[in-house]
């Protein structure tokens, strides 16, 4: 439906006005229309988890995430005739790079973002999803969206598999000597790692920095803060006592050195003339 300008109404006045430009009513984005759930149930509790941390962690320890949009389970919209061949797609996680990181966003609609398409998307496949997430979705992912980076986390296998497109075709990413794999999009190493999130305990994929560091999520960036707290306040402790300690020691020093003059007069001796 077109959008109307509304026109703001002129007050006469004693001297010439400027004309007053039109207000136009802000268009609404795409993204406000189309549907953005299908009422379908995740796989697992570990399945929203593990989408739950992936996000929590680029969105709070990347470097990037200032710029990027950070999205999980949430529709990548690239077909303007969706409606009728209900042709989009739904990834676990994904990151479009160098844009408004508005979490707002209901469903990620490419022609509404400038033909943005995600940089990098993971998909955290099942028994039932397995088959599609190795075959349809990396043929799209691949020849329809151009993603630079695809990878596959088979939570049943605690399997990896990591894609780069290279001249239009996906080419799959050798691991490194420790089994990582690198994604030039986001310049972070993934690799699978046993841990703790949100009580539950298992094999998770995490993000490592070019150095080799972890990148935390919330509790443990949280824990460690207080971990650097309690140090701080142990190093400030112990240099209190220190110093106690050592101006009791001159206090000691000095009431000796007192104590010794005394002595010394009473002996006849005056302590001044000592050298």
């Amino acid at each position: 439906m077109a959008v109307q300008a509304l026109v703001l109404e002129q007050k006469p006045v004693w001297r010439q006005a400027r004309p007053v430009p039109p207000v136009v009513a802000p268009k609404q984005r795409v993204y406000d229309t189309l549907p953005y759930e299908d009422d379908e149930v995740l796989e697992t509790n570990w399945h929203r988890q593990a989408m739950s941390q992936l996000i929590e962690i680029i969105g709070t320890s990347w470097e990037g995430s200032k710029r990027s949009f950070v999205g999980g389970n949430m529709f990548v919209y690239f077909d303007p005739n969706q409606v009728k061949t209900h042709n989009f797609r739904g990834p676990d996680f994904f990151v479009v790079k160098d844009v408004d990181p508005d979490p707002a966003r209901k469903s990620w609609v490419i022609w509404d973002e400038d033909f943005r398409v995600p940089n990098v998307v993971i998909e955290l496949c099942s028994t039932t999803t397995r088959e599609m997430d190795y075959g349809e979705k990396k043929d799209q992912y691949e020849q329809i969206l151009r993603v630079k980076d695809y990878f596959v986390y088979d939570p049943e296998r605690i399997k990896l598999t990591g894609w780069r497109l290279q001249r239009g075709v996906y080419v799959e990413l050798r691991p490194n000597s420790k089994g990582w794999l690198w994604s030039e999009e986001l310049r972070l190493w993934l690799d699978i790692q046993k841990g703790a999130f949100d009580e539950h305990e298992t094999y998770w994929l995490r993000f490592y920095d070019k150095h080799g560091r972890l990148l935390l999520n919330k509790e443990e960036a949280n824990k460690q803060e207080r971990q650097a707290k309690e140090q701080a306040n142990l190093r400030a402790e112990q240099e209190r006592q220190a110093k106690e300690q050592a101006n009791l020691r001159a206090e000691q020093a000095q009431l000796q050195a007192k104590k010794l003059a005394t002595k010394l007069r009473e002996l006849g001796i005056d302590p001044d003339s000592i050298e």
